[in-house]
């Protein structure tokens, strides 16, 4: 592509050999294995014509550019945002990207499906994320995309759409950690106070379910999303305090010097398993087949967190709900 296009991608383009079986056919050669380069050298085709200079017409591989209506940028072609939108409407499998081209300078696309991703609003600049983490020092405001939405951010405007074009209004929220608590956080190397922090039951991406030590949403997600079947002990009543490792990377910075103290880095609300076992089911839209087994000696019947120390003294609370969480897993 010649530097013509830049692409940011955290998921998994499940049909990349039939779309680069198909570039290769219009003249593109690859320089990686990588499904992401297939993504880009895609969005370059419909932004750019392939090879033999056709622009935006029939893709060779069954589908008619976007299907709804491509918008034209003052220079004649596509806009960034119709040309990834076209490549998308291509894709199968999970994709949270971000997207800038040489010829749109003055633009960057970003979409989701899937992988999660966000934009926050500061002072006279836009910032993409995939977690709100990243962004917290820089503003606390911020809209999240849902699946299959995407975004259009230029120097003066941000517009929302689905991947169908479908304008989408976003509400911007609040994040509740703010700068002046991760400028307090910087300080805590520099005293010998001892801040402890107590996590509850972590989750998020990128655990192997094939550890000894892997957890159950781990387990859950990787047998549900395969549609195998579970394995519950006991009664499946058993009740715990789920976190997000997003959220544990915010304790972590809000853990500033102050009196020696542990903080519970929790979200402070209970999930059964059996509720656990139905959200990821929902979420993967199967039938889970549940094995049931006696209650292991030991099991905690409860185990919940009391947020209330951290919520006061750090300024912490833990913002990202199950279904949310889950959905960077699943």
């Amino acid at each position: 592509m010649s530097g013509r296009i830049a692409v940011v991608h955290n998921g998994i383009i499940e049909n990349h050999a039939a779309l680069r079986q198909f570039l290769e056919g219009t003249g593109v050669t690859f320089v990686s294995q990588t499904d992401t380069d297939v993504l880009g050298h895609l969005i370059a085709y419909h932004l750019y014509g392939d090879k033999s200079g056709t622009k935006n017409g029939k893709n060779g591989h069954g589908r008619n550019g976007n299907g709804h209506g491509a918008e034209k940028d003052a220079g004649g072609g596509l806009s960034l945002l119709d040309a990834v939108l076209a490549a998308l409407a291509e894709v199968v499998g999970t994709f949270g990207i971000a997207v800038v081209a040489a010829a749109r300078p003055d633009c960057i696309v970003a979409a989701r499906r899937g992988s999660p991703l966000l934009v926050g609003i500061g002072d006279s600049e836009y910032i993409v994320a995939s977690d709100a983490a990243a962004i917290v020092a820089h503003t606390s405001n911020v809209i999240y995309l849902e699946d299959n939405e995407a975004v259009e951010i230029t120097r003066s405007s941000l517009r929302t759409v689905t991947l169908d074009a479908a304008p989408v209004t976003k509400t911007v929220e609040q994040i509740a950690v703010s700068r002046a608590f991760t400028r307090r956080s910087r300080l805590r190397a520099s005293c010998a106070i001892e801040t402890r922090l107590r996590f509850f039951n972590v989750y998020g991406p990128r655990q192997d379910p094939r550890s000894p030590y892997s957890g159950v949403i781990s387990i859950f997600c990787d047998r549900l999303g395969r549609g195998q079947p579970i394995s519950i002990f006991g009664d499946g009543e058993q009740v715990r305090d789920f976190v997000y490792v997003g959220d544990v990377t915010w304790a972590a910075m809000a853990a500033r010097p102050a009196e020696p103290c542990v903080f519970n880095v929790c979200i402070g609300r209970p999930t059964s398993i059996l509720t656990l076992e139905n959200t990821i089911a929902r979420l993967c839209g199967t039938t889970p087949s549940i094995g049931w087994a006696p209650q292991r000696d030991g099991d905690i019947r409860v185990s919940i967190g009391n947020p209330q120390l951290a919520r006061e003294q750090l300024g912490f609370t833990a913002q990202t709900e199950l279904d949310r969480g889950l959905a960077t897993i699943l």
